[in-house]
């Protein structure tokens, strides 16, 4: 393994970036769409929607912009394809969301 040798405080904005997109976007999200989906709190439904999809994105913007500042991410354990294509992807939808 890549990161087993390494120090984790080379890393950390790494590891910020993975565990704020899964927190954001594997659960948070989800809170956002089942608030406006199903009408919890169906009085402020889209402004609690609006406010957690915006703490998505803002969170998301965040996480991207320290990975391009610091661009030391630590090996995808040998799979040079996936490094290859990472990045591009990221910039994209970053692009996407600030749009």
């Amino acid at each position: 393994m890549a990161l087993q040798y390494e120090s984790t405080d080379k890393h950390t904005a790494f590891y910020y970036h993975k565990w704020a997109n899964f927190i954001v976007w594997g659960i948070l999200a989800d809170f956002g769409i089942l608030a406006n989906r199903y009408g919890l709190f169906s009085k402020y439904r889209l402004n609690l929607h609006s406010i957690i999809m915006s703490l998505c994105v803002l969170l998301t913007v965040i996480a991207e912009i320290l990975m391009i500042a610091i661009w030391n991410p630590p090996e995808f354990y040998g799979n040079t394809d996936l490094a290859s294509i990472h990045a591009p992807i990221g910039f994209t939808y970053l692009g996407l969301m600030i749009l």
